[in-house]
């Protein structure tokens, strides 16, 4: 994520949580994974193999960036 974003940082900083069932976004909204600020990610304890490849980057993109907002680096990180 780092070299196809463009953006560096710590990824031991992150702490990492499983859930049971789907993550609930603040929204409402159900997901197989979540980032929320100060480094924490949010994964559902029975996500599906095929969706771990792409979840993983794609909520460590959210943490590189420090936002939810899904920004350029996500289509050119293809996450």
């Amino acid at each position: 994520m780092e070299s196809c974003s463009g953006l560096s940082g710590n990824m031991d900083r992150i702490q990492w949580f499983t859930v049971p069932g789907p993550v609930s976004a603040p929204d409402g909204s159900h997901h197989w994974g979540l980032w929320a600020s100060r480094h924490r990610i949010y994964l559902t304890a029975d996500m599906a193999p095929e969706f771990i490849n792409w979840t993983v980057p794609h909520e460590m993109l959210h943490d590189l960036t420090q936002s939810g907002v899904h920004g350029v680096a996500f289509q050119r990180c293809g996450v």
